[in-house]
């Protein structure tokens, strides 16, 4: 028998050749509208699987028949549901080199949370029934568990589904709600037992967008654009009982599950030194007179940062590669990221100066007018998946076994 140590160590040995692997597969097989893309997109991620033309969107198209073919689009699904059941440590490399390659790593909800989620508690009826299409690209996601009074403390959320025959008839509201105008369906968070304690009385659901009752109307948030963020009205909306994820009162435990793998966010770190390096190549560029004394400093506190966070994501990943599921160690590595993705954003538009006025869409913008924009952006990371301040009350109870206040 191997030792569980032997099978790490020997991971260990095999990530430079599998790293060959992945980038000679992304030199061979990355479809020629895709090459040559600016460094910027790779580290501004969000971006990387935009087709602002029809060439573009078919190349993406054909990228991801590829990458799902290697089992690479969902790196870390189990081989039997379309994924290659990659180490956490593989899917950093891979991660990596896409991000490196400035290769579109086709990030979504369905593929990153939902799908996951599903594997762990869905039936097997629904994982035939939403699976594949999730593989597929053909159905959107987006998350239904944030409300106005429910945002940082999401288990006093009031959305309520009460059982109708072979129904559950769910009214509320949910908001800020990322991509719900293009999405199919939802994961939804809804009471179903209003006179249980608040954690032991919710159920989750997989919700039809497109169902009678539900209205979509999009939020503008700070950077200017409208959509990114929602908020959702469910009216008497009818949610089949086979629809509902797992038992019921139980939602709770399983979303735990979810945001924690969502937290975790490992693959988050390849992008924010990507992000590093390319903030770094401008300062070099002949484009901007030398950097004063308070940039380079800045530059050299970030590098230290960065450096700190990839110590922090091997910690998570290692507990990932044990098959557990990092809890209070994901709230350190949320907190630390998001933190930190504000602080280079911020760095980003000192080196920037006066180019930092120049958005996207404008020619002459660096970085493609990605680094204001990221900069906007930034502080609704230290909010989403949990606050901040969220973070910290859960590395100090879980972690710390501090009593709670």
């Amino acid at each position: 028998m191997v030792s569980q140590q032997e099978e790490a160590v020997v991971a260990v040995a095999d990530l430079p050749e599998f790293r060959r692997e992945v980038a000679e597969f992304i030199e061979s097989a990355l479809p020629a509208r895709l090459r040559g893309r600016p460094a910027a997109l790779g580290a501004f991620d969000r971006y990387a699987v935009s087709g602002s033309d029809p060439e573009t969107s078919a190349a993406i198209a054909e990228w991801r028949k590829l990458l799902r073919a290697k089992g690479w689009l969902t790196p870390a699904w189990p081989v039997e549901h379309g994924g290659a059941g990659l180490t956490s440590a593989q899917q950093f490399v891979l991660n990596d080199e896409l991000i490196k390659h400035s290769a579109p790593r086709l990030f979504d909800m369905g593929t990153a949370m939902i799908g996951p989620t599903l594997i762990f508690h869905g039936t097997s009826e629904q994982k035939e029934r939403f699976l594949p299409n999730i593989l597929e690209g053909e159905d959107h996601w987006c998350e239904l568990f944030s409300e106005p009074g429910a945002g940082s403390d999401l288990a006093s959320l009031q959305c309520r589904a009460l059982r109708d025959g072979d129904d559950y008839v769910v009214n509320g509201q949910k908001i800020w709600t990322s991509g719900a105008g293009e999405a199919d369906l939802g994961l939804l968070l809804a009471r179903t037992a209003p006179e249980a304690p608040k954690h032991r009385g919710i159920s989750m659901f997989v919700l039809d967008m497109h169902a009678p009752g539900v209205t979509v109307r999009p939020l503008v948030n700070l950077t200017g654009v409208s959509g990114e963020f929602n908020e959702i009205f469910l009216e008497d909306v009818r949610v089949p009982a086979k629809d509902m994820i797992g038992e019921e009162n139980r939602g709770w435990y399983y979303v735990m599950t979810t945001l924690d793998v969502e937290r975790s966010a490992v693959s988050q770190v390849a992008n924010i030194e990507r992000t590093f390096q390319v903030i770094v190549e401008l300062a070099r560029s002949p484009q901007f007179a030398p950097l004063p004394l308070p940039v380079r400093l800045d530059l050299a506190n970030r590098a230290i940062e960065v450096e700190v966070l990839r110590g922090l994501s091997r910690g998570v990943a290692a507990i990932q590669f044990r098959g557990q599921v990092p809890n209070h160690e994901s709230a350190v590595l949320k907190l630390y990221h998001t933190e930190l993705a504000v602080r280079l954003a911020s760095t980003c538009m000192k080196l920037l100066g006066t180019c930092g006025m120049l958005y996207r869409g404008d020619e002459h913008a660096p970085l493609l007018g990605m680094g204001p924009y990221e900069y906007l952006y930034a502080a609704s990371r230290t909010i989403q998946v949990g606050t901040s301040e969220v973070q910290r009350n859960i590395i100090a109870t879980r972690g710390l076994g501090l009593p709670r206040g």
